[in-house]
């Protein structure tokens, strides 16, 4: 549990320093896939990319995360961004 708890804060952490660098990350996989990004980050704290994929889905269901949908209709994207 306490693994868990640590997974969730090292995740919600990198999720807002990406944000404040205005890179969006999402749940979905591809070259902007947030386990995979976050696993390679220098402040990861030694979590892998499936205890952060974890992490996200348990963060996604309890609401702390959420996906934004953005773009254009013709080509809409999404992103991840803490729900506060």
């Amino acid at each position: 549990m306490a693994a868990n708890a640590k997974a969730e804060r090292v995740f919600l952490s990198l999720l807002r320093l990406f944000t404040e660098q205005g890179r969006n990350v999402n749940h979905a996989g591809g070259p902007n896939y947030a386990p995979s990004l976050f696993a390679e980050h220098p402040e990861r704290e030694g979590m892998t990319r499936r205890v952060l994929k974890t992490a996200m889905d348990s963060l996604l269901r309890a609401g702390k995360i959420r996906i934004v949908k953005s773009g254009p209709p013709s080509k809409p994207r999404t992103h991840l961004e803490v729900a506060e």
